[in-house]
């Protein structure tokens, strides 16, 4: 299937629907409080300090970790090329264990090698995910080069069974990762699981609090996975830039609205996904059920005039974008599943709709590999998401004045 880019302000005539009432209605923040480590306070807690040498220099490092704990290494091989059936070349690197009868917990440290810059944050989220715990907090960095997210996994009763914590490093085409699960099966009480998951967080925090790259440099991305895009609205530049997997073909933005930029992902005659990223000048500031209704007619009307091979129709949900919330603009969030003309899955789509200053902005991104915490799919999916976590950035950062 092969879709063909159309402009979709035009025929909306979105800025008409919100002047008049609309029908029927740089390296992340911790998670954890830090523990900065040196060689006396180190000696104090029975710490030591540990080099990682993990065959890579650019994921080498350096960290304290507990006196007692066992160290198991596998360093990348340099001597043989990468397994081109290894999806993202992932491989375990690194094991650390502290003394079991202090708490049973085990960081586990992952490298990744990826053909496209990535978001930290999302490959973050789906480590947890993929083994089983359900997300309940996360902070990255503003440039998506790091990242951390928590996440818990429950038994049928509402009882916690284990706790883990991942943080994510992307160090120019490779990507470290350090995965912290504590099993609280085995707890006798709940006093007990309380104090292994303060023995948990203090393990985690003394490692990554004071790891150091052996090189010195920050989390960045690969400059030559990364796509720069000029984008202007009145005088400003948006700074746009994107996973270099993904190819422009229409950009308006060069100062005046309406614009769009619309990228598409894939070779010719098999597009694998779309991004859309649209302004239109708005005088009035739509009511949050205005907001929704346009969202819900704007995103499918969008997809389904680009190609007759899609459809889309009612969001499997929709709620408040939390980042823009923040900054007290008016938004909402969208994910509606899409089927081929048949009626069989084609993916999904993501969408934002924000006004702010007399002007509403829509991002969307369809992929044809639906949510899924499978390898394969999951990083199928990655450049798509990271493109839609690079442009909303640089729209938050537009619509913040930052």
């Amino acid at each position: 299937m092969t879709l063909h880019p159309r402009r979709w302000l035009v025929p909306l005539a979105l800025a008409a629907l919100c002047q008049a009432p609309l029908a029927g209605a740089a390296g992340a923040p911790s998670l954890l409080p830090p523990a900065p480590l040196d060689e006396v306070s180190a000696a104090q807690r029975d710490w030591v300090p540990h080099a990682f040498a993990l065959g890579v220099p650019a994921l080498d490092f350096t960290t304290y970790i507990p006196a007692d704990a066992t160290v198991e290494v596998s360093p990348l091989p340099t001597d043989r090329p990468l397994d081109v059936g290894n999806v993202a070349h992932l491989r375990i690197v690194a094991k650390v264990t502290p003394d079991p009868s202090d708490a049973p917990v085990t960081a586990t440290i992952t490298t990744f090698q990826v053909p496209t810059a990535p978001a930290a944050a999302r490959i973050c989220t789906w480590l947890l995910e993929e083994a089983g715990y359900r997300i309940s907090a996360g902070t990255g960095s503003s440039d998506l080069t790091a990242a951390q997210r928590i996440g818990h996994q429950t038994d049928g009763q509402g009882q916690r069974q284990g706790s883990a914590l991942s943080a994510c490093y992307v160090r120019g085409d490779r990507v470290l990762t350090l995965a912290f699960q504590l099993d609280s099966r085995g707890a006798a009480n709940d006093e007990q699981r309380r104090q292994w998951s303060d023995t948990a967080a203090d393990f985690a925090s003394g490692m990554l609090t004071n790891l150091r790259f052996a090189d010195g440099r920050p989390t960045a991305h690969d400059d030559q996975q990364l796509r720069r895009i000029p984008a202007v609205i009145g005088d400003q530049n948006l700074g746009l830039v994107v996973p270099n997997a993904w190819d422009v073909r229409i950009n308006d933005f060069q100062g005046s609205l309406p614009a769009e930029l619309h990228l598409t992902r894939g070779d010719d005659g098999d597009t694998r996904g779309t991004v859309w990223l649209a302004a239109i000048p708005a005088p009035r500031s739509p009511t949050p059920q205005e907001l929704t209704a346009m969202g819900k007619r704007l995103f499918p009307g969008y997809l389904m005039g680009q190609t007759s091979d899609l459809r889309a129709y009612a969001p499997a949900m929709h709620a408040v974008d939390p980042v823009l919330q923040q900054h007290g603009i008016p938004s909402q969030h969208f994910r509606f599943p899409v089927t081929n003309r048949d009626g069989e899955r084609a993916g999904d789509m993501i969408g934002l709709l924000a006004w702010h200053d007399h002007t509403v902005y829509a991002l969307s991104l369809w992929s044809r590999i639906g949510a899924s915490t499978q390898r394969n799919e999951f990083f199928s999916r990655l450049p798509g998401l990271t493109a839609y976590d690079m442009l909303h950035g640089a729209l938050t950062r537009h619509l913040a004045g930052g």
